[in-house]
């Protein structure tokens, strides 16, 4: 408000209050403006509505799409871990040394008797020969080697124990009394004479009582008869075809046998402590007949320990033997068998056949190298992808036998779960070189790593 020159006072026109209608249309404007604020307002609320909504829309389309992708690739995830976790394709060795190899050489030639049959062996080195056109003879004694063998088979006796006892009776003494008659080998029992069966077996092998012969065979079957049948159904078990037995002395000429087939049953015998111990044995005492001596005239000699002997007007003279021997580092017993040697003295002609034939046994023996380290024995394969892989095989060490030349050494495999990527130098078997009682293992190593499928495959194979 200012202030005028006559005093008055005047307002200014800025200030001066409206008329009614200018107010009054100044409050409707006022009132129209609000209107149109809030109608903006609205608007401006829809618009932020639409827009929240559209973005919670585009939120919801991606996170359905993050979604699906994680579901995706856990799918794709456990595929791969279900591939992955497949079995791989198996491994297979194919061993490529051969079954059997042949020694080399010249077999020697063997000093074999002018008549009769004969037969060596050293079983621990796989050596089996027989005189040419050997065949079933009489044997005489020789036959008690299968009644004491039957004998400690049903009755086993321990090394130095006495085994049961047997009571002499007067029928035991009238086989004597015929036996003595027909000039058969005997020994003297009297009635009541109590003898064990270790005495009894000492009577049958040593002097080749024949009375104590059916004696044991009566003990151990009920009858001859039935023992003879066990002698027979023994021979079938250990392998011996040319064999057949008619009584259990040898008596009878009708028990016929080769020199080899005696030699499988000198083997088994001998694997019987008590029974090594008493062929062993010069002499025995027993109670009536007092000492009496074994008749193997090459019991001692040149390691000689056994093991029977037999004489017959029809099997002539007959012996087999087993001899201590140490061939090439090798221990076991060399057996020579000789039948029907004839002469003054046909028991030292026999003996003497046995003594040559172990000679030249010791003698005719090499070394021979069946294997040679680093040698390729095979190779693992695995096929996959359309192809076939494969790593070496190699033989880790060499390996040699003892042998005769001309016989033939076996060799087999065996072989390890094959894993896939096995590293080089991995064992993955053994071959086996068998001769005789030698038994020598090889491994069998991988020359390189083994084949292994690669991921990629793993993966994408269906």
């Amino acid at each position: 408000m200012e202030r005028g020159l006559s005093g008055t006072t005047v307002r200014s026109p800025r200030h001066v209050a409206p008329s009614g209608s200018v107010a009054r249309r100044n409050r409707r404007g006022g009132r129209s403006r609000s209107a149109g604020d809030r109608g903006g307002g609205r608007r401006d609320i829809g618009r932020s509505i639409g827009f929240a909504w559209g973005r919670t829309s585009r939120t919801r389309s991606y996170a359905r799409l993050v979604l699906g992708l994680v579901v995706l690739a856990g799918l794709i995830a456990a595929a791969g871990v279900m591939q992955v976790g497949r079995a791989l394709p198996k491994l297979s060795l194919r061993y490529s040394l051969p079954a059997t190899a042949v020694v080399p050489g010249a077999a020697p030639l063997m000093p074999w008797p002018a008549v009769g049959e004969a037969a060596v062996a050293v079983p621990a080195l796989g050596v089996s020969l027989s005189s040419p056109g050997s065949h079933a003879v009489p044997i005489a004694s020789v036959t008690k080697m299968m009644t004491a063998y039957i004998v400690l088979r049903d009755h086993p006796l321990a090394v130095g124990a006495q085994g049961p006892s047997v009571t002499m009776t007067s029928g035991d003494v009238g086989v004597y009394s015929n036996d003595v008659a027909l000039d058969e080998s005997s020994v003297p029992v009297n009635a009541g004479e109590s003898l064990t069966e270790r005495q009894l077996l000492e009577a049958l092998l040593i002097p080749s009582a024949n009375n104590i012969a059916n004696l044991l065979a009566i003990w151990d079957a009920g009858t001859t008869a039935a023992f003879v049948a066990k002698m027979n159904a023994t021979a079938r078990e250990l392998g011996m075809t040319a064999t057949q037995y008619a009584g259990p002395s040898g008596y009878n000429p009708g028990s016929v046998s080769t020199p080899a087939d005696q030699i499988v049953l000198a083997e088994k015998a001998m694997e019987i402590p008590a029974f090594a111990a008493i062929v062993d044995k010069p002499t025995v005492n027993l109670p009536v007949a007092g000492v009496v001596g074994n008749y193997n005239v090459m019991l001692g000699h040149d390691g000689v320990v056994g093991v029977k002997s037999g004489f017959t007007a029809q099997a002539d003279g007959c012996l087999v033997v087993a001899a201590t021997s140490n061939i090439a580092g090798t221990k076991g017993l060399v057996y020579a068998a000789v039948f029907g040697q004839l002469g003054m003295n046909p028991l030292g002609a026999a003996g003497s056949g046995t003594r040559s034939l172990v000679d030249a046994a010791r003698s005719g023996f090499t070394h021979y190298r069946v294997v040679v380290g680093g040698d390729h024995a095979g190779d693992v394969q695995g096929r996959w992808g359309g192809r076939t892989h494969t790593a070496g095989v190699v033989l880790k060490s060499s390996a040699s036998v003892v042998a005769w030349p001309g016989e033939v050494v076996r060799l087999s495999e065996t072989h390890r779960n094959l894993i896939p990527g096995q590293m080089r130098g991995s064992t993955l078997g053994d071959v086996i070189v068998q001769l005789g009682t030698q038994r020598l293992t090889v491994p069998l190593l991988s020359q390189s790593r083994l084949p292994k499928p690669s991921l990629t495959w793993r993966l994408t194979r269906l």
